[in-house]
Formats: C-alpha cells, structure tokens, sequence
C-alpha cells in the first residue's frame, strides 16, 4: 500500500510524518514550511532492508533458542513430574506399610501389657504366698526349737546331751 501510494496527494487520516510539501516549482519545503505548500504528497518510509533483515534473523535466532530452552524445560519439569508421581506412589506404599506396621506393634503393645498385668498378679500372689510360707516356717522353727530345749535335760558337767534325731512325726505333733 505504502509503494502504490507513494507520490500521489496525501489524505487528512496520513501521519504528519508521511506527508511532504512542495511550493509551485516543484521544490521540497522543509517541515517548518509546510504551511507554505502548494501541494502535498505522501512519502513511503525508506527501509534498509538488509538491516531490517539481519534484525529480523538475530531474533528468528533468539526465538529458536528460546523455542529450545522451553521444550528442555517442558521435558525436564516432565521427568520431574514422573519422577514426583513414582516418589508419591512410594511413600503413599510406605506410609500404607508403616500404618499397618504401627496398627501391628500397637496390638502386640497392648498384649504385653495384658500379659504384664498378668505377671504381675502372679507375682504379687507369690509374694503373699511366699511371705505365709516365710512366717510358718518361723512359727515352725520356733516350735521346733522350743521341743528340743524342753526335751533335753542338762548333764553333769554343764554341757547337754546330744539331741535326738527327731523323727518324721515329731515335726507333726501338735503341743
């Protein structure tokens, strides 16, 4: 449009910058002088295009690097994410296995301490038991000891005979 254009009259809707004057003998007025335009045309803009060119081709390149540096992003967040879905399928197995583990001690924790409880009735009962003993084996022995004084006399010289040998029922017998 800018070529077709170029050189015919300008119109109200072109940029001031587009627009040039010139007086009657067909001479360019400077910008200033506009006013003094006998006729006014429209001027294209000049290109260098080689330089338009090169610009154009030092972006293409930075796109295409930028192009690349996405798509090894994309692929690096992808392996990233695979990586991440194996990791939470792992520990979610791992978190599974570790509830059944902790479900597992707690009951077995709970077992020893009904045993525990257990135990320790027994004990408590062997205690008392072995403390009924412990006091009637004393009272036995203090029976016991009483029999032997009573039974043997003292001899001549002082000393006491030697004790019988009780037998099976003098441990028995009652008072």
């Amino acid at each position: 449009n800018e070529y077709l254009r170029n050189g015919k009259p300008a119109t109200a809707d072109d940029s001031p910058w587009r627009k040039v004057g010139y007086d009657d003998n067909g001479v360019q007025l400077p910008a200033e002088e506009m006013a003094k335009a006998t006729k006014v045309l429209y001027e294209r803009r000049l290109r260098d295009y080689a330089a338009e060119i090169d610009d154009l081709l030092r972006r293409r390149i930075a796109m295409l690097a930028d192009v690349d540096a996405t798509k090894k992003d994309i692929d690096e967040l992808t392996a990233a994410e695979e990586i991440g879905k194996k990791l939470q399928a792992f520990r979610t197995d791992e978190r599974q296995k570790l509830t059944n583990d902790l479900a597992g001690v707690t009951k077995e924790r709970e077992a020893i301490e009904k045993h525990l409880a257990q135990v320790e009735q027994l004990l408590a009962k062997a205690r008392e038991l072995t403390a009924q003993e412990m006091a009637r084996n004393r009272q036995m022995v203090a029976d016991l000891s009483a029999r032997q004084l009573h039974a043997q006399p003292a001899n001549n010289n002082g000393t006491s005979t030697p004790a019988k040998r009780p037998d099976s029922l003098a441990l028995n017998r009652s008072k």
